[in-house]
């Protein structure tokens, strides 16, 4: 577990510093980013906590397909008429995302779902993989690189193919590592 931990903390280490090191004092997109990043690991770990992260994880993978297999997307785009399709992904995203929280926190899932009896390190991994994972849909699915120019540590991170598929994943190990642990114990 701790070789997990120190391996994650590493690389988020490595990320911070490669994202500072680019600017010289400037207050850049990327360092706006990374503090953004922190926040919303903070307000997601500490809103949802022990019994609900689990849920909000799966809601996102289910959003996500949801988002990609929605028939009537190009149709919603067209309806709206925003400049940005980004607005309008998101969107389709969040109210997706809202949907599937709702029905699975409400279902039985929930109660089999909860980390209550996982320590606040858990918790924080999940939040910080949860975060990761909206990060990667947010610059490779919903296109937020036509809003907004991204650098290239941001892409590299979080919206290269490798590494949105490395953040689609990490929660599914996470959750397999975490399976073992309870077993064990």
């Amino acid at each position: 577990m701790s070789a997990l931990i120190t391996k994650i903390l590493t690389w988020l280490n490595s990320l911070v510093s490669t994202v500072t090191n680019q600017f010289s004092g400037d207050l850049s997109l990327d360092f706006l980013a990374v503090i953004f990043f922190l926040v919303v690991m903070l307000l997601i770990a500490f809103s949802l906590g022990r019994n609900r992260i689990v849920v909000a994880i799966i809601s996102t993978y289910l959003a996500a397909f949801i988002y990609l297999i929605l028939p009537w997307s190009n149709q919603i785009r067209a309806w709206l008429s925003l400049e940005q399709v980004f607005w309008v992904n998101l969107g389709i995203f969040a109210l997706a995302w809202l949907i599937c929280y709702s029905v699975l926190v409400s279902s039985v899932l929930r109660s089999r779902a909860s980390l209550g009896d996982s320590s606040v390190l858990i918790v924080l991994l999940l939040s910080i993989v949860e975060t990761g994972f909206l990060f990667s849909i947010a610059i490779a699915l919903l296109k937020v690189g036509e809003l907004l120019t991204l650098s290239p540590v941001l892409l590299k991170y979080f919206g290269a193919t490798g590494a949105a598929f490395a953040w689609m994943l990490l929660p599914l190990v996470v959750f397999l590592f975490l399976k073992r642990r309870r077993a064990t114990v």
